[in-house]
């Protein structure tokens, strides 16, 4: 355990409001709830736990809901947060490989 928590990289924030989509697809029982909202991932003052809580409580759902629900937001932000890190920080990358490759790419298309 304490290899993944050592393995965990905290993704360094992006300037500004950056609005996502969650998307909520759980089941238990034979409750389902499908639902999507949009979510500021930057926003330090959106809380998961508070909004899974709240959630519950205005569709009438049992707090069996909470944490999966609140689990499922936290991964979501995580996943974009990795997405626009890794966008970020690996744009050179691509430019340097679109430099060198598209001229490339250009000349063999040409021939045909």
């Amino acid at each position: 355990m304490n290899k993944q928590i050592n393995q965990y990289r905290k993704y360094e924030k992006i300037e500004g409001e950056v609005i996502r989509v969650i998307k909520l697809d759980i089941r238990i029982d034979d409750i389902v709830l499908n639902d999507q909202f949009e979510w500021d991932i930057n926003n330090p003052d959106n809380s998961p736990d508070e909004f899974a809580i709240a959630l519950c409580a205005d569709l009438g759902l049992g707090s069996v809901f909470i944490l999966p629900i609140a689990h499922s937001i936290k991964e979501q932000i995580l996943d974009y947060q990795k997405v626009g890190y890794n966008l970020i920080y690996n744009f050179p990358i691509f430019i340097l490989f679109l430099c060198f490759y598209l001229p490339l790419l250009n000349f063999l298309f040409s021939k045909f």
